[in-house]
């Protein structure tokens, strides 16, 4: 019912019946209501009350429920009227950055039916309100509603709107701008459509049936992909000036970041919205600890679970929304309730509410101090060991207690706890086991705690460990010996590391994860060689020009310039497996450095762990960075070679070249040039080469001018900017691939390229030496001279020649017929049949021969990955039988 009173008497009649129903509704659960009480309570006369419910009673508004129980009168007692929520049914969109929700409910907000899509999905299709109209037909049909007892339809948009013409001003995540969503949607459905800004409409649910209900003055902040305020003042909704109020996401937080200008990730919205929406969440996490994936729900997971990167954007986010809740409450004076709206971890976090008892506060630096007056309250599933409260003590901190720098917490132990956790978490698991069964086998610990500590430490293997890191402990390898022992023992746990240090763990935990990586590259290499292959092998024809000195020198053909880049990739293959013996050495005995006096068995473990063999000196063993060093080279020289491919490819991409053509899925476009066929994916990957070498560069310096044994700089520090290196190297050899793949070279150019210059004038001195009898350098004179008087090759003759040779006094005898074949491309390719010439014979063979090493190597790599399989299968197996026996 739409309010409405202009002193008419038909007006007057419908305000009061709203009246009656209102009162009807709002007191329908805590007090019994009947004709006189509502007469008396509204001041209306009781014939005219009467005559207002027998109309609401035969509009099915209400329903007459039987006698009042409270009553003390005598005689007929008043009969009890209740509100009927099924009187009219209402239906409920929430259109969505990222999911538009849709529900059909009664009057008492009881949920029917439900639906929901992705609102992304509709959006690139086109199809957005065509789905949302089919949807409010599901939900009617299946509600099995007629059309009369429909009311209304609302729909919530995250944006400004004009509730009156029914426009959406602006909304960002949709892409909306003046558009006019009633009328659209209006000509889909049959129903009336009322449509406001989604806050608006969460904070009106609220006051109507929900935690804000009969509350006259109501603040709502919601959190979805960007922050928004609903607010009601005085019973009413406040829209403002142009619908526009509640548009909190562009309060500012922290002046400082502001005047930086350096905040805004996700154009068109506020600071505040890249502060402590969803997607800023996730980009702050980033920022943190890379591109993990990560959704605003796993964020506040992993803070929840005590992860100190997460807890700080957490703890960040909470300091922003405070100052934001406590600038709105200081303007209105009003009480806030704070909700999560439609957001990714909407799971977890299923309520936060604000209230404020008008008490003054004061604020010191980015933590907020308070006298009894806000309090923000998290859902306790949400954050198990941190109460985050906003008191007189301000904000706590959500790492655990220790007494070490937080900034060398923040900046060194807990980024290399997380790099460790991530990359060699199994590799120190299998070191453990292996060890616990080499001292079990040695009879240095006693089978009983053997047996207990390989279970223990096998269950952990299995169950993975994604626990963030403790300031209370050093590094990884305490925390796990920690965890261990609250499941076993002390005891037990203490007997774990007999003659075991984390120097020699850490060396070769470093060697295990090394080893698997450059098979891992060989394996790349290996691909991009068979594709290389296969190019020669199709263009042993192929002829082209040879440059020198950046200037045309003779013909050859692609097969021949590709061979010779299987032949860097030869080498580089020579090189990786050259090196992988000398990684494939176990370091495990040398403990800190000098061994032990215990019995161990070092050739047993390294056996245990697939090495090849020991790493002989213990000294040596702890202290060795040699092969990192000699790894960063390795990839360096292959990224060297590849980039000058690349460089060649680049040029022939030129439209004044156009010798090689990027396939479609390679190229962008320009934004203003609509010819543009941008050879993006090769900049791209010269970038990324650029990127690897200076990384890798690197390396060799973190081990120059230290001290020979165990120190960080060639342990714990050097490894991430080793494995950004080698990661970059690998995803350049694998797009290199892909474009050549892609590719196509363009053979005709190619062809003409060659015929026409002077390229083959070196095949006419050889001529000239064996047909003619010169010497060479009487040879190389006259076709020098007859060069330099001869603008083409193909204008020339043998007399011109002959001509040339009077010149610098040689007679020239050679025939028109010898002259001819000379200048020809194919003849001077195909004459050239020496090993590793470009002719087709020759090139035959150097591929066969190329094919054959790197058959050879690959047989060997891939024994070398079986290898690694085979020794987790016989430790895991080895641990299986001692349980049996047990």
């Amino acid at each position: 019912m739409e309010k409405m009173n202009d002193g008419t008497p038909s007006s007057l009649r419908l305000f009061n019946k709203q009246k009656v129903l209102q009162s009807i509704r709002l007191h329908d659960t805590d007090k019994e209501v009947s004709r006189a009480s509502l007469a008396a309570f509204l001041n209306i006369s009781k014939p005219t009350m009467s005559t207002l419910i027998d109309e609401l009673v035969a509009e099915e508004w209400i329903i007459e429920v039987g006698e009042h129980t409270q009553s003390s009168r005598a005689g007929r007692k008043p009969v009890r009227l209740s509100f009927n929520k099924n009187a009219r049914y209402l239906i409920g969109i929430d259109i969505g950055g990222t999911h538009t929700e849709c529900v059909l409910t009664n009057l008492a907000g009881e949920v029917i039916v439900a639906r929901s899509f992705s609102t992304q999905e509709q959006l690139r299709s086109g199809m957005l309100l065509s789905r949302i109209a089919h949807m409010i037909e599901e939900v009617v049909q299946e509600a099995n509603i007629v059309k009369e007892k429909m009311m209304s339809i609302g729909i919530g948009v995250p944006g400004i709107t004009n509730t009156k013409t029914g426009v959406v001003v602006e909304a960002q995540s949709l892409g909306w701008k003046n558009f006019p969503l009633k009328a659209e949607l209006e000509a889909l459905t049959p129903y009336s459509i009322y449509i406001d800004n989604d806050v608006n409409m969460a904070v009106l649910g609220e006051h109507w049936l929900g935690k804000a209900k009969n509350d006259e003055n109501v603040v709502m902040i919601t959190l979805g992909t960007g922050v928004g305020c609903g607010m009601i003042l005085n019973g009413d909704l406040y829209r403002g000036h142009a619908y526009a109020a509640g548009e909190i996401g562009h309060l500012v937080t922290d002046r400082t970041l502001a005047k930086e200008n350096d905040y805004s990730s996700f154009e068109g919205y506020g600071f505040l919205d890249n502060q402590i929406g969803g997607p800023a969440l996730t980009e702050q996490m980033n920022r943190r600890v890379g591109d993990r994936g990560l959704s605003a729900e796993q964020i506040f997971q992993l803070a929840a679970e005590d992860d100190a990167d997460a807890a700080y954007v957490v703890e960040e986010m909470v300091s922003h929304l405070s100052f934001a809740i406590v600038n709105i409450v200081s303007i209105i004076n009003r009480k806030p309730c704070a909700r999560w709206g439609h957001i990714p971890f909407a799971a977890s976090v299923h309520s936060y509410f604000c209230r404020c008892d008008g008490t003054a506060f004061a604020c010191e630096h980015k933590h907020i101090y308070y006298t009894k007056s806000i309090y923000i309250l998290f859902r306790s599933s949400l954050f198990k060991h941190v109460r985050t409260r906003l008191n007189t003590q301000g904000m706590k901190r959500l790492n655990q207690p220790t007494t070490r720098c937080q900034t060398y917490v923040d900046y060194v132990l807990a980024p290399t706890y997380s790099f460790t956790r991530d990359h060699y978490f199994t590799y120190i698991l299998e070191i453990s086991i292996a060890h616990i069964q080499m001292l079990r086998r040695q009879k240095i610990i006693p089978d009983i705690h053997a047996s207990t500590l390989v279970e223990a430490t096998t269950k952990l293997y299995e169950t993975g460990w994604n626990k963030p890191y403790n300031a209370q402990f050093e590094d990884l390898f305490f925390m796990i010996e920690h965890d261990l022992s609250e499941k076993v023992g002390h005891e037990v746990v203490g007997n774990m590391h007999v003659a075991f240090s984390r120097n020699d763990m850490d060396a070769t935990m470093y060697r295990m994860f090394w080893r698997e990586r450059v098979v891992e590259w060989m394996n790349d290499i290996h691909t991009l060689a068979d594709k290389i292959l296969k190019i020669a092998n199709g263009h042993t024809s192929a002829y082209m020009p040879a440059y020198t000195h950046h200037q045309q020198a003779q013909p050859t053909t692609l097969a021949h310039y590709f061979m010779s880049v299987a032949s860097n990739l030869q080498r580089d293959v020579e090189r990786g497996w050259s090196l992988l013996t000398r990684i494939d050495q176990s370091p495990m005995g040398a403990c800190a450095l000098g061994t032990t006096g215990h019995p161990i068995d070092r050739t047993w473990m390294s056996d245990s762990l697939g090495f090849e063999r020991v790493l002989t000196n213990s000294y040596d063993a702890v202290s060795a960075s040699d092969y990192m060093i000699e790894l960063a080279s390795v990839l360096t020289i292959c990224m060297s070679s590849m980039s000058r491919v690349v460089y060649d490819l680049l040029q022939m991409t030129m439209n004044e070249v156009n010798t090689f053509r990027l396939g479609d899925l390679h190229v962008q476009t320009s934004s203003i040039m609509p010819q543009k066929r941008n050879p993006s994916a090769l900049e791209h990957t010269r970038a990324m080469m650029s990127d690897a070498m200076g990384v890798l560069n690197g390396v060799p310096f973190m081990s120059h001018h230290v001290p020979h044994g165990d120190i960080v700089d060639i342990g714990d520090d050097i490894q991430p900017k080793l494995l950004d290196g080698f990661t970059k190297v690998t995803q350049t050899i694998q797009l290199l691939e892909q474009i050549l793949d892609h590719g196509t070279f363009h053979t005709d150019v190619l062809y003409d390229r060659a015929a026409n210059g002077f390229s083959t004038v070196t095949e006419l001195a050889d001529v000239l030496v064996r047909d003619g009898g010169l010497s060479f350098r009487e040879a190389h004179l006259v076709v020098q001279t007859f060069v330099k008087s001869t603008e083409k090759l193909s204008d020339g003759n043998v007399k011109r020649l002959q001509e040339a040779g009077q010149r610098v006094g040689v007679a020239v005898n050679l025939s028109q017929k010898q002259y001819e074949k000379a200048i020809d491309v194919a003849s001077f390719i195909d004459v050239r049949k020496v090993q590793g010439g470009p002719a087709p014979v020759a090139i035959h063979e150097h591929i066969m021969h190329v094919q054959e090493a790197l058959r050879n190597t690959r047989t060997k790599v891939n024994q070398k990955q079986e290898g690694f399989t085979t020794y987790r299968t016989k430790l895991f197996q080895r641990t299986a039988n001692e349980g049996e026996e047990r």
